[in-house]
């Protein structure tokens, strides 16, 4: 059926189209795609791409908290970041990955930093499709 679009499972949306024999308004010759002049079919597949990791982290200390910023990715797929914290050098991480309050806003205030202490500080970028990779920052 021409320009049938079916959901099938989680390889995301299916787009078929059937085509005459004029594939492509004649820039492919008959039977260069599918047979000798018959119709074809075309799958194209929806994009399952998480996000990259955020570039540029930057922690700035402050009294008491940590201003985190790095740069805007210009990736509207992107839902929300996420930051996760470590006093050990990446041993633990305390809490695990927590939503970062502002949305997709490429920066964000860490509260609770103890002045002196090192701390790693890891921020990821989601979408739909799950969480991209993360960048790492360390400062004391």
């Amino acid at each position: 059926m021409p320009g049938v679009i079916r959901r099938r499972g989680l390889a995301g949306w299916l787009l078929v189209l059937s085509l005459a024999a004029v594939l492509f308004a004649g820039l492919l010759p008959p039977g260069a795609v599918g047979g000798a002049g018959t119709a074809s079919s075309i799958e194209l597949r929806q994009q399952t791409n998480t996000p990259v990791a955020p570039a540029n982290l930057v922690a700035k200390p402050r009294s008491n908290w940590t201003y985190l910023d790095w740069d805007d990715p210009n990736d509207a797929s992107i839902t929300k970041y996420q930051f996760r914290r470590s006093t050990d050098g990446g041993n633990t991480w305390l809490p695990d990955w927590v939503d970062i309050s502002g949305g997709t806003e490429p920066h964000f205030n860490l509260s609770e930093t103890i002045n002196g202490t090192t701390h790693t500080v890891e921020v990821r970028a989601v979408n739909n499709n799950g969480a991209g990779a993360a960048a790492s920052v360390t400062n004391s």
